[in-house]
């Protein structure tokens, strides 16, 4: 088996993959190092983040929970625009969520690029994250950063 790719790893740890695949993903990290601690860096930096079951039932918010999800959005969109909720303090807690994942180097050439006001942050990071980790991972850590890096830290 050649190396897993993070898509194949996910399907992994979420238990998508046939008995077959599962058996020779695991026997592939038993027999590689590299992989082995990839794959145990990768558990670690996502522990905590599982997606919701496909059968699970998406509740259906009543108008007071609305009504709050609207007041988040605009004290969020009120903060951006303030400067210890924008630029290096923003980028660096977005860097704590992400790093794990580019490393430093990575992380830091990332954010280079998303503008003080962090106007463009989600966008620029997720589509690296799609090109690097895949959708569902990516979507998984832009739903972490989103709650830990920008909504937790403006609310």
């Amino acid at each position: 088996m050649t190396h897993p790719d993070f898509e194949m790893l996910i399907a992994c740890r979420d238990g998508e993959l046939s008995r077959k695949q599962q058996s020779r993903v695991h026997d592939h990290l038993r027999g590689c190092g590299s992989c082995r601690a990839e794959f145990a860096r990768f558990r670690t930096a996502v522990s905590g983040i599982r997606p919701r079951a496909a059968t699970t039932p998406i509740p259906c918010p009543d108008v007071g929970q609305l009504t709050g999800l609207r007041t988040a959005i605009r004290k969020w969109k009120a903060a951006r625009v303030q400067p210890e909720r924008s630029g290096d303090r923003l980028k660096n807690r977005v860097a704590k969520e992400i790093g794990p994942f580019l490393g430093s180097d990575g992380t830091r050439k990332l954010l280079t690029s998303v503008s003080d006001s962090g106007n463009n942050l989600l966008g620029t990071v997720e589509q690296v994250l799609v090109n690097f980790l895949g959708k569902r991972a990516a979507s998984e850590l832009v739903n972490r950063v989103v709650d830990r890096a920008i909504l937790q830290d403006n609310l």
